[in-house]
């Protein structure tokens, strides 16, 4: 990132964190210094006297594409917990300047001004040998980092016929795919979709993740 940016962005990117975070204490449940209730992380990079510390690599298989006019974020998806069920996950995942329904001429939707669509196409198989109920929407979340901010989102529900649904049971082998968008920052320095629970909570449920560059994301512009 050029240095004249990240000067502009961060003092932005406090403000941005506490507008955008709208979650409480919760967040990936890997403790640290992850922000709650829009609070910033702590500490810049070493020898940055911008205050801005390098730009974060999000760990593990990281993929960058877009489609439309919108630039590619790094993303990653991180799952690790100790939970009692897990989910085999594999994902892709782009950029989108706007989203639409399949064949549909009348609706689509396009994000805040300066914002895009991450929109991770996921399949999701049950990792142990018996029934797991999902219920997408309260299971995944993603981590945003820009600048020196970091901060926690929830997946909106859309009509999109490509979004899972708000729960359903797997069973044993089966696989379901769906997808989860986010509208972030188009200056975002990298998303990590993550297992979103209370602070301090064991979760029921967490997710092994494996990368698939060549799983089509499927969302229309």
């Amino acid at each position: 990132m050029e240095l004249s940016r990240r000067r502009a962005l961060r003092t932005g990117a406090l403000a941005l964190a506490a507008g955008l975070a709208g979650c409480g204490a919760r967040d990936d449940g890997t403790g640290g210094t992850a922000t709650t209730g829009g609070t910033a992380t702590e500490g810049a990079g070493a020898g940055d006297t911008d205050g801005c510390p390098a730009e974060p690599v999000p760990a593990g298989c990281v993929v960058e594409a877009s489609a439309g006019s919108a630039d590619p974020i790094p993303t990653a998806v991180d799952g690790s917990a100790d939970a009692e069920t897990i989910l085999s996950v594999r994902w892709n995942a782009r950029t989108q300047s706007s989203m639409s329904p399949q064949d549909s001429e009348f609706v689509s939707y396009t994000p805040t001004r300066g914002n895009v669509y991450v929109v991770f196409r996921l399949e999701l198989t049950p990792a142990v040998d018996r029934e797991v109920r999902v219920a997408p929407f309260g299971l995944f979340g993603l981590r945003a980092h820009l600048c020196d901010a970091q901060w926690y989102l929830e997946p909106p529900l859309r009509t999109l016929d490509a979004t899972f649904d708000t729960g359903f049971t797997l069973s044993p082998a089966e696989t379901r795919s769906g997808v989860l968008s986010f509208e972030v920052p188009a200056e975002l320095d990298a998303a990590t979709l993550v297992r979103y629970s209370d602070r301090d909570e064991r979760p029921d449920t967490a997710f092994e993740a494996s990368c698939d560059r060549e799983l089509d994301v499927r969302v229309t512009l």
